[in-house]
């Protein structure tokens, strides 16, 4: 048990960072502001978009604020420090547009369900941000990518509910 709840604080900035430009979007536009695609609007080679209008600049920006705060928040009690939180939430966000990237030249939608590549994406991101900083302990990856997608589908319905996100996964 020591380890899971272990894992689960050492992955903690990525889950913030992950969950923070969904909100982050929903703020701005409750605001009567449109957010900024990160892709600009641009097209790749298969004349699709890179990443679509659901990734934003703001969103991105919010993600790495978010997951760095968390990671602040934590280092006060002793269980993260910043860099690390820092690290984690960049990776984690390039993570999800890698996936982001992927789900487009399958000729997906952005919000089309991609079951496993939509919660492991930014896990993915963040584990090898991480890992190029300092290796992670293996346990702590392996109780991630088991317990991400449960989380992650429990986070979703929770923010469906919430009216944050259009659709419930």
């Amino acid at each position: 048990m020591h380890v899971i709840v272990d894992a689960i604080v050492w992955i903690l900035p990525a889950y913030f960072a992950n969950g923070a430009p969904v909100l982050t979007v929903h703020v701005i536009r409750r605001a009567g502001y449109r957010p900024h695609p990160l892709d600009f609007g641009a097209t790749f080679t298969d004349g699709r978009r890179v990443l679509g209008d659901n990734k934003s600049i703001e969103g991105f920006l919010g993600g790495v604020a978010a997951g760095t705060a968390g990671g602040a928040l934590l280092q006060l009690f002793g269980l993260h420090d910043l860099l690390s939180a820092f690290v984690m939430s960049i990776g984690a966000l390039t993570g999800d547009l890698v996936g982001a990237f992927i789900k487009r030249r399958l000729g997906l939608r952005p919000g089309d369900p991609a079951p496993l590549l939509d919660q492991l994406d930014f896990v993915a991101g963040s584990v090898l941000a991480y890992w190029l900083y300092k290796p992670p302990p293996l346990e702590y990856v392996v109780v991630v990518v088991v317990l991400t997608p449960l989380i992650h589908l429990v986070t979703n319905a929770v923010a469906y509910v919430l009216g944050i996100k259009d659709r419930p996964w």
